[in-house]
C-alpha cells in the first residue's frame, strides 16, 4: 500500500461526469505523461487515453507515479496524492527552503522568460480520478484551477490564464520546463511539460 501525503488541503473529484470540449486545444502530441483519466476531467479524457464507455477499467501502472506524486486505487477510483512540487529544477525555486538542491536558472533557455513575482510552495492535493469514467450529457467549458495531474504530481491547469484571459500573456513566464507558480505557490503545467516528455 502507498502512504498517502499529509492531510490534503484540496480535494479534486473528476467522479462527475463530464464533457469537455475547449481542452481539446491543449492535448499535447506525446501523451504518455498523463496519469489516464487526469489530463482532462472524465470524459474528456476517454478519447485521447483510447478508452470507451461502459468497458472494463484500464488500470494505470501506479510505478509511474513518481516524485511528489503517490497513487493507489480504491475501488473504481484511482487517488493521487501530491505535494504538487516538481521533480525537476526551476527558477522559481529561489528564495524557497528548496534552493539549495532545486533552483535551476534558466540559462538563456528562454529569450523572452520573465519571471512571475510568485516562488514554488507545497500546496498538498488528493486527485480521485474515476478509472471508467462516462461521457458527461452536455459539454462544459474546463474549469480554473487544477483539472488533472501529471505522473510527477504537478498539476494541471487549463489552456487559460487566471481569469480566464489568453494564454498567451502568460506564457513568458513558463520556466524552461513549461511550468510556474500560481499566485498561492502551486507549481503546475498548461501545456506540454518538458521535463517528462
Amino acid at each position: 500500500m502507498i502512504a498517502a501525503a499529509s492531510t490534503p488541503s484540496a480535494v479534486s473529484d473528476f467522479s462527475t461526469s463530464t464533457s469537455i470540449t475547449s481542452a481539446r486545444a491543449i492535448q499535447p502530441r506525446r501523451r504518455a505523461f498523463l496519469a489516464a483519466g487526469a489530463a482532462i476531467a472524465a470524459g474528456g479524457a476517454l478519447g485521447m487515453f483510447g478508452l470507451r464507455p461502459a468497458r472494463a477499467a484500464v488500470l494505470p501502472d501506479l510505478s509511474r507515479f513518481t516524485g511528489a506524486a503517490r497513487a493507489r486505487i480504491e475501488g473504481d477510483m484511482l487517488i493521487v496524492t501530491t505535494t504538487c512540487l516538481p521533480d525537476h529544477g526551476s527558477p522559481y525555486f529561489r528564495d524557497t527552503r528548496y534552493e539549495s538542491y532545486r533552483y535551476e536558472d534558466i540559462q538563456g533557455r528562454r529569450p523572452r522568460f520573465r519571471q512571475s513575482p510568485g516562488v514554488i510552495e507545497q500546496r498538498d492535493m488528493v486527485f480521485r480520478i474515476p478509472l471508467n469514467p462516462q461521457t458527461g450529457a452536455a459539454p462544459q467549458h474546463t474549469p480554473m484551477g487544477p483539472m488533472g495531474v501529471a505522473f510527477n504530481g504537478v498539476p494541471f491547469f487549463n489552456q487559460y490564464a487566471g481569469g480566464g484571459a489568453p494564454l498567451s500573456h502568460e506564457a513568458v513566464s513558463f520556466d524552461q520546463y513549461n511550468g510556474h507558480p500560481a499566485p498561492d505557490g502551486m507549481y503546475h503545467y498548461h501545456v506540454e511539460p518538458y521535463a517528462l516528455t
